[in-house]
């Protein structure tokens, strides 16, 4: 049900009016974040720049995927909780054989951040792009940890300083932008 509820609230964020564009400009002051207005829906997007991920271990194929995390709210004015965190992955680098290309694709995604597990299965996005919602409070822990491990499927990310800040940068935006109204 709230996956459904998630979902009906998204959808508009990715389908605008017809001749309408909308598109990302920098969020100033914030290397690495992005911001939009839909004026038709009435909805403020921040999001990270697209960042790639590689993964961990001694496997014999590397595989690497790009990441993206989307916060939504209605209106200009953050409101904690009515904002929606979208997870957005997309394959980056694959080996090249054809079954290898969904690993995104109703794959399970784990969280742990300091002993602390989160997990979910990943929705087909577009083409091999999938996306998970994450409640905002889960999505705080997660930044916040001082030990973070993520994997998607059986892939172990490997996650760097500068993902964590921007992924804090987009927190602290939302928090700033919820105090400043």
């Amino acid at each position: 049900m709230r996956a459904a509820v998630y979902a009906l609230f998204l959808l508009p964020l990715f389908i605008t009016a017809s001749g309408q564009t909308i598109k990302y400009e920098d969020v100033m002051g914030q290397k690495g974040l992005e911001e939009r207005y839909d004026s038709e829906k009435d909805v403020t997007s921040i999001a990270t720049k697209r960042d790639v991920m590689d993964t961990l271990g001694a496997m014999p194929r590397r595989y690497s995927v790009v990441i993206s995390i989307l916060c939504t709210f209605p209106g200009h004015t953050a409101d904690l909780a009515k904002t929606v965190v979208t997870i957005i992955m997309s394959p980056d680098r694959v080996p090249r054989r054809s079954d290898d290309l969904n690993f995104l694709l109703n794959a399970e995604l784990s969280v742990t951040a300091d002993n602390q597990q989160f997990s979910g299965k990943t929705r087909r996005y577009e083409g091999k792009s999938a996306y998970i919602f994450l409640p905002i409070e889960d999505f705080r822990e997660i930044i916040t940890a001082r030990k973070l491990e993520m994997t998607i499927g059986n892939l172990e990310l490997k996650i760097l300083a500068r993902h964590r800040e921007r992924w804090k940068a987009l927190l602290n935006e939302l928090i700033a932008r919820q105090q400043s109204h």
